[in-house]
């Protein structure tokens, strides 16, 4: 009988040691750090996404517990749980003398609904051995959700390409070459060596002439032979 009343007394100090070591953490959790970027919250790509990162003080993870930071979302009457950070004491062997620190990423679908809302936080001080835990109070980290990028348009551009299309009077030059033998200003017609005739060119702009062709500039050039 004295055996079971030690065992008893035991198994009743541990537990009133777990749960003193629980409401340590709950009270210590006033002062940790906690951050989420971007804040507010911002709409990508239809997610919202963002960083959890939080900061415990030194001594809030005793030997053997779990810290459990759980992120919802609130809106309306509603609530949706987004993700957690866990914080495993052996994870952290100096927690006794120096902050603990880790951070998470996480999402989740945006809905018009959800519009206006805000972040909350709710700690868990949890012993694994016994399963007691304690939770601290919501606390408010973020609030509303940025949608400017929903308002955003895509912006279509018109491409163009030269018609190639030219209202410009076409206009072909046309050149006559007479040739004159060396100290003769005379228009003779006969036929040179190279096959040409004054003659028929001489023809070929009669009947350039007689067909009205649009004519803009006539120019007249005389040269000489090397001899004068």
């Amino acid at each position: 009988m004295k055996l079971f009343n030690l065992a008893l007394g035991i198994v009743l100090s541990a537990v009133i040691l777990s749960g003193c070591s629980l409401a340590k953490m709950v009270k210590l959790a006033a002062d940790q750090d906690l951050q989420v970027d971007p804040n507010p919250l911002e709409v990508h790509g239809g997610q919202v996404p963002f960083t959890m990162s939080a900061v415990l003080p030194p001594k809030m993870l005793p030997k053997g517990k779990v810290w459990t930071l759980t992120t919802f979302y609130q809106y309306g009457d509603k609530e949706m749980e987004v993700g957690s950070v866990e914080f495993k004491a052996e994870d952290f062997p100096n927690s006794s003398t120096s902050t603990s620190r880790k951070s998470e990423n996480f999402e989740f679908p945006y809905a018009d609904e959800l519009n206006p809302g805000v972040l909350v936080i709710q700690g868990r001080a949890t012993d694994p051995r016994n399963g007691n835990f304690k939770e601290s109070p919501k606390l408010q980290v973020a609030t509303g959700i940025i949608t400017t990028s929903l308002a955003v348009m895509d912006s279509y551009t018109a491409a163009y390409a030269d018609h190639g299309y030219n209202d410009q009077e076409e206009l072909e030059p046309t050149n006559v070459d007479f040739f004159f033998p060396q100290g003769v200003s005379r228009l003779v017609t006969s036929v040179r060596t190279d096959g040409t005739s004054n003659l028929q060119k001489r023809n070929d702009l009669s009947v350039f002439i007689a067909d009205k062709n649009v004519t803009r500039t006539v120019t007249i050039t005389g040269t000489h032979s090397p001899e004068g």
